[in-house]
């Protein structure tokens, strides 16, 4: 094996969560507020949601802070089920929205340039 072999692949890791992290974004970016009326809100301390959210195979694929000081969580798991919470500085984590059918959707070679 010569350093080109070695190298080529270097970037796969990377760019999976960087993948995942546009996804994120971009599911943000989409999410609708539900009527206040409607709204059930569901939250809790941060170690017990997470304990939760693990026990159903879901592992943390994106982290980042909101302009409001909150950390934005997405969680997925292999089959596909992904939760979104969002996690206040008091340690309290709210279920934002929750799916199936997760997938990280790969940039384009020229999306990745910026």
């Amino acid at each position: 094996m010569n350093d080109r072999d070695y190298l080529s692949g270097w970037w796969v890791m990377p760019a999976l969560v960087f993948e995942a992290a546009v996804v994120a974004v971009a599911m943000v970016g989409c999410a609708v507020e539900p009527a206040k009326a409607q709204a059930t809100t569901v939250c809790g301390a941060y170690a017990d949601m997470a304990a939760s959210l693990r026990q159903h195979g879901e592992a943390p694929v994106f982290r980042g802070l909101d302009v409001r000081g909150f950390v934005a969580e997405a969680w997925a798991s292999p089959a596909g089920g992904w939760t979104w919470i969002s996690v206040g500085a008091d340690g309290r984590a709210c279920l934002v929205a929750a799916g199936e059918a997760a997938e990280v959707i790969a940039l384009q070679p020229e999306e990745r340039q910026g």
